[in-house]
């Protein structure tokens, strides 16, 4: 059994695109190593996070250092769930930015052109993901 999270929050006003970059880099090797997948949203305004892998290497990842973040407030967990399967097993930490292949979604989804995590049902947020990856799988 494996065990997915989903979280989002907001930077804080020194959060850059390069910094979120570097925290993406240091999160990819963190999490090959640690059998963690998963995928991050990031638009200066909003970070939204999924994590799928062992239960006690998340829950310790989020308590233990992502909670504990300074470079993000407002964190609202949005979904903790066993599964059965990892989604983004082709992603050690993808990045998602704020684009027009994007912009599809955050309407479909937000109800919004510009996106905002916290107007997703939590039932959708999953659904959200998904639909990135395959978005970003048909980009490249």
């Amino acid at each position: 059994m494996y065990f997915r999270l989903i979280y989002c929050s907001k930077p804080t006003a020194t959060v850059t695109l390069p910094m979120v970059q570097d925290i993406v880099a240091k999160a990819q090797a963190f999490n090959n190593a640690n059998r963690i997948t998963g995928a991050l949203f990031f638009n200066h305004e909003h970070f939204l996070q999924c994590l799928e892998g062992d239960r006690t290497t998340i829950n310790k990842l989020y308590h233990e250092r992502i909670a504990k973040d300074p470079r993000h407030s407002d964190i609202c967990l949005l979904a903790a769930e066993e599964t059965t399967e990892f989604y983004f097993t082709d992603w050690s930490m993808a990045l998602i930015t704020q684009t027009s292949t994007f912009k599809n979604l955050f309407v479909k989804y937000s109800g919004m052109t510009k996106f905002s995590p916290t107007t997703i049902a939590s039932s959708d947020v999953l659904d959200f993901f998904l639909e990135a990856r395959a978005a970003l799988r048909n980009k490249s």
